[in-house]
């Protein structure tokens, strides 16, 4: 089923470039676990990749005009919460029948609905809380919409509104976050070149002076200055990373591999976890640590090939009953 949402304005530089960024940031992600498994501080650096992510899904739907919001909100949630929702329930069975793990009917309720964020969660598919906060971000996007012709003052606005909440308030801004960077990036993509020179300069500031002054005990610590380093930091690299692929290197056309792990990524995102991760984790089968992260990443690509062609299979199915029903 094609969904026509409008518009696409994005060059072929930067749509390539979006391409490697979102690698780039996949791999940020499951490095990060995978050194957060064998308990390394690093870890906890790398995690920026999740900031990425949701700039990146700002930025893309900020070149977009779309006209139909109904056909452009069935196509979103179906494409991230199918995956999601088959991902969800079957490790939870599995959790169930080959684990100690507590799991309560509560909880795969929390997934199916898609409220985890908000409790219900189950150890080692904490990360899938990244879904309902892009699906929630979705939802925002109509009055970003409305708001791309004073981009530039609402883009202060929420960056002052970070800095207050985070330097002042010293509030937990984990609900805010996703918002912040998904509506910064949406807004981004639309302002003049003079304009992204000046918030660039300021984000970039922002993140320079945080990781100067940051220490390891506060990184490893859900604090202030852990979020400002992520969201700051996450934000600045996004921003280097596309000027550096389409204005100094300008790039073109992606290698086979990016263009793979591109396809893959959503699918990779949401099954990687588990296996590196909780009662599941194949991070220590055997004393070879080399060994087990080759088999962990093996897995992770045979699951995520399934899990692609199974939700491929469903939209076909979905499909041809509309196709039927519609007659």
């Amino acid at each position: 089923m094609v969904c026509v949402i409008g518009q696409h304005r994005l060059s072929l530089s930067e749509s390539v470039a979006i391409s490697y960024l979102r690698v780039i940031a996949l791999i940020s992600i499951v490095a990060c676990h995978l050194l957060q498994a064998m308990d390394n501080k690093w870890a906890w650096v790398l995690n920026i990749g999740v900031q990425v992510f949701f700039f990146i899904s700002g930025f893309l739907y900020g070149h977009k005009d779309i006209q139909d919001w109904v056909h452009w909100y069935k196509y979103r949630f179906w494409k991230i919460y199918i995956p999601f929702v088959i991902t969800a329930i079957v490790f939870i069975i599995c959790y169930k029948v080959f684990t100690t793990t507590e799991v309560k009917f509560s909880n795969l309720i929390s997934y199916i609905t898609a409220t985890q964020w908000f409790g219900g969660r189950v150890k080692g598919l904490g990360h899938l809380w990244f879904v309902t906060a892009i699906l929630l971000c979705y939802l925002c996007t109509p009055i970003l919409q409305v708001l791309r012709g004073v981009a530039y003052k609402v883009c202060f606005l929420l960056v002052l509104c970070s800095l207050y909440e985070l330097l002042l308030v010293r509030y937990d801004v984990t609900l805010f976050m996703p918002f912040f960077v998904y509506s910064f990036g949406y807004l981004y993509s639309n302002l003049s070149k003079k304009k992204k020179w000046l918030f660039a300069s300021a984000i970039g500031a922002v993140a320079v002076v945080v990781s100067c002054h940051i220490t390891w005990e506060k990184v490893l610590v859900d604090g202030v200055e852990n979020q400002l380093l992520h969201t700051f930091g996450g934000i600045a690299f996004s921003i280097s990373a596309l000027a550096f692929l389409t204005r100094v290197i300008e790039v073109k056309k992606c290698p086979r591999i990016i263009e793979v792990l591109d396809k893959y990524s959503y699918e990779v995102y949401l099954v990687h976890h588990p296996l590196i991760l909780g009662t599941l984790s194949m991070m220590f089968v055997t004393k070879y640590y080399v060994l087990n992260i080759i088999m962990v990443l093996l897995i992770t690509i045979v699951l995520a090939y399934w899990l692609k062609q199974l939700c491929r299979y469903y939209g076909h199915l979905q499909l041809q009953l509309t196709k039927k029903f519609c007659r």
